[in-house]
């Protein structure tokens, strides 16, 4: 069952926080609600909808040119005052 806590808890597992959404066995839930600890959420689903696969750019990107750069990194020589 899935609920939403109303106080944080710690366990050996993790921990949650409050207003933390977790899915958790029927007994737990049922003890979590009956204690105040969590109150119930309910779950919605959406209906699945038939849509295309996205495909591939329209076109292949241009190519680059004149961006070759020289070997030598900019600061890693210093020059030397005269």
């Amino acid at each position: 069952m899935i609920v939403r806590l109303c106080t944080g808890r710690a366990g050996l597992t993790g921990s949650n926080a409050p207003g933390d959404v977790i899915d958790v066995p029927d007994a737990e839930a049922r003890r979590l609600l009956a204690s105040g600890g969590a109150e119930p959420v309910t779950v919605e689903i959406e209906a699945a909808v038939d849509t295309p696969a996205e495909t591939a750019a329209l076109s292949p990107a241009p190519e680059k040119q004149g961006t070759r750069r020289s070997g030598r990194r900019r600061g890693s020589q210093r020059r030397k005052s005269e």
